[in-house]
């Protein structure tokens, strides 16, 4: 009986199932049935031949079409009776599958090391948690969250630093991470060149003297000076009338870029008045506001207003200076921050000082001996044409990584499809690393 042949494609009838018990005997051999198996006819599986259980529908979840492994046939009853030698190769007993044959070194179907018990599927596993630094709400529209992301005591600190390859767990789903130490959200208004306004949804956590990375370019970086409202003056004299029809104020609108509703309500900014009363803003030009009731007093020239956000959802940030270029609506903004940016939004409110966890995803780790025919290039690259014993994995930067044993070097291996069985019995290349 030899070691091995240079045939990966040993016949055997597709529609074929084979049982395998549930209880070894004393030397660790078990029975397998066939049902509609072609044990020992000519041309098909014989003694000495391997077994490969599942092995057509591998990596498959689907009930019965589990890759359970490896045996060698050390006995053959009937068409529909096999002995194995072992279940060393095999991830476990007491299952019904389809299987595939093959001539491979059977030497490496008792190899702890190419056993199906060492495979295993994808897992996300918790690489680190932190404490939330401020809540957020959940259908904001906003995917930042506040927390520590210094390399000291943040989540990129320690030997497994949070990554953008890594995930935030938000109420059972895992979230992606597109950015770290920024949180990004998108202009509300134009901006122009030189003003210091910006109208933004107002991430959690943004605070005075956090930054703006405008447009990129050297010394473009502007400090947060205010949140939440600025002022103006008035450049003209309003009267209060006894009809009280007076709405329109005369005002510096540059660079406040104000908000409206022309029913001065819901996103319409407030604007308070010296006489301690707030209306709200129905309609913006670029030297007056019109408000949505009338003035109950007269205002003199250069008096101040304050212009404040209906909600941080269109939020006033001030600048302390002027940005570089311009800024348009919907462009998207980068404040430098204690904060990650996510690839979508949360599904569920997150309240300060809430743990927060981060995963990291793991691919299936699989070894497996190949019959590869022909020459390979690229990440799947083998070092020889013959019997190759492949693992694949899923490394901590989340690249698929290939490594490979070349255990018979040889050419001519038999990889032909069969007319009976599709062959070879476990194709290469595999990605299975991934699943």
């Amino acid at each position: 009986m030899a070691l091995w042949s240079n045939t990966d494609a040993v016949p055997g009838l597709a529609t074929a199932r084979y049982t395998v018990g549930t209880t070894t005997a004393f030397n660790g051999t078990i029975t397998i049935t066939g049902t509609g198996s072609s044990f020992g006819l000519a041309g098909c599986a014989q003694t000495g031949d391997v077994i490969r259980f599942g092995a057509d529908a591998r990596g498959s979840v689907a009930a019965g079409h589990t890759f359970f492994g490896d045996a060698v046939i050390t006995a053959i009853a009937s068409t529909e009776s096999i002995t194995i030698g072992s279940t060393v190769g095999l991830e476990s007993i007491g299952f019904t599958t389809s299987a595939r044959f093959s001539r491979l070194p059977k030497s490496s179907v008792l190899d702890f090391a190419f056993s199906d018990k060492l495979d295993s599927g994808s897992s996300e596993f918790t690489i680190a948690t932190a404490s939330a630094l401020s809540a957020a709400p959940a259908g904001f529209g906003l995917k930042v969250i506040h927390v520590r992301t210094d390399s000291k005591n943040g989540i990129t600190a320690g030997d497994s630093p949070v990554t953008t390859i890594d995930t935030l767990v938000n109420n059972g789903v895992n979230v992606g991470i597109s950015s770290i130490g920024v949180g990004i959200v998108t202009a509300l208004t134009a901006v122009g060149a030189g003003e210091s306004i910006v109208r933004v949804a107002v991430p959690p956590g943004l605070a005075v003297n956090n930054h703006l990375e405008n447009n990129g370019t050297s010394g473009s970086t502007r400090a947060i000076a205010a949140i939440g409202s600025t002022s103006t003056v008035t450049t003209g004299t309003v009267s209060h009338t006894a009809t009280g029809q007076n709405k329109t104020i005369p005002i510096v609108t540059a660079p406040l870029n104000i908000i409206a509703s022309s029913d001065g309500t819901g996103v319409a900014d407030i604007v308070s008045l010296p006489d301690n009363t707030n209306r709200r803003v129905v309609s913006v030009s670029s030297t007056s506001i019109v408000l949505n009731t009338a003035l109950s007093a007269s205002l003199a020239s250069g008096v101040a207003v304050t212009i404040t956000q209906a909600s941080a959802a269109t939020g006033v940030v001030n600048l302390t200076r002027g940005i570089v270029g311009t800024i348009a609506a919907n462009d998207s903004l980068i404040f430098k921050y204690n904060a990650i940016t996510l690839d979508s939004d949360i599904a569920a409110s997150i309240a300060e000082d809430d743990t927060l966890t981060f995963q990291r995803f793991v691919g299936g780790y699989d070894r497996t001996v190949y019959g590869i025919s022909t020459a390979t290039g690229g990440t799947n690259h083998v070092g020889h044409q013959g019997w190759v014993g492949v693992t694949t994995y899923i490394d901590m930067h989340g690249t698929l990584r290939v490594k490979s044993e070349v255990l018979v070097a040889m050419s001519g291996i038999d990889t032909t499809t069969d007319a009976i069985n599709a062959t070879p019995s476990v194709p290469y290349p595999t990605d299975r690393g991934l699943s």
